[in-house]
């Protein structure tokens, strides 16, 4: 199981931006959506990252494939908020 502390620091970095910008309260719902359909869309992202040319899309990629990475970074945005 993935917990908060094992988070990529990039999806820490990037929870940290929506928090700076107050964009937490409508990430931590569509995360949920995201764990439903997260391996279709790791699969998109795989087949434009060579089009796209950005690195920071497999951190994204590889997180949608695992839940449990997905369930980690939500509650890393919930306890932010406390």
């Amino acid at each position: 199981m993935t917990t908060q502390s094992s988070l990529p620091n990039a999806l820490k970095d990037w929870a940290d931006t929506l928090r700076l910008y107050k964009l937490d309260w409508f990430t931590i719902p569509l995360l949920d959506v995201m764990r439903i359909w997260g391996f279709v869309g790791s699969q998109i992202i795989w087949l434009l990252e060579p089009f796209l040319g950005e690195q920071s899309l497999t951190i994204w990629a590889e997180a949608l494939e695992q839940p449990e990475t997905l369930k980690a970074l939500k509650q890393y945005l919930v306890e932010g908020e406390k």
